[in-house]
């Protein structure tokens, strides 16, 4: 389990900072965290030199990883998941006051 879980609070990160821009679509949000985060764990699998180089760097292996594992596709659902439910629940409190005519 060794930061496994990281791969939860990474895609919830992505699914709140895209939903900013997109409020009123919390579903297709969290969808498209999904499937982008997705690429970016099968795109582990491939490594040419500069993609190796890249992940050398301390932002390369935050955002792109360097491992393979199949197991990350259980917390980036369940990031996902909890994120979309959130959202539902109280994503509108979060965006009423900056929707509010005056």
């Amino acid at each position: 389990m060794n930061d496994a879980f990281g791969g939860f609070w990474y895609v919830w990160f992505f699914c709140l900072a895209v939903w900013i821009v997109w409020p009123d679509r919390p579903g297709r949000v969290c969808g498209g965290v999904f499937i982008g985060t997705a690429v970016v764990e099968f795109g582990q699998l491939w490594h040419p030199h500069w993609l190796h180089l890249l992940r050398q760097t301390l932002p390369g292996r935050l955002l792109l990883g360097t491992t393979f594992v199949w197991s990350d596709f259980l917390y980036y659902a369940l990031g996902c998941l909890t994120a979309y439910w959130l959202l539902r629940r109280w994503g509108d409190q979060l965006i009423a006051p900056a929707h509010t005519p005056q």
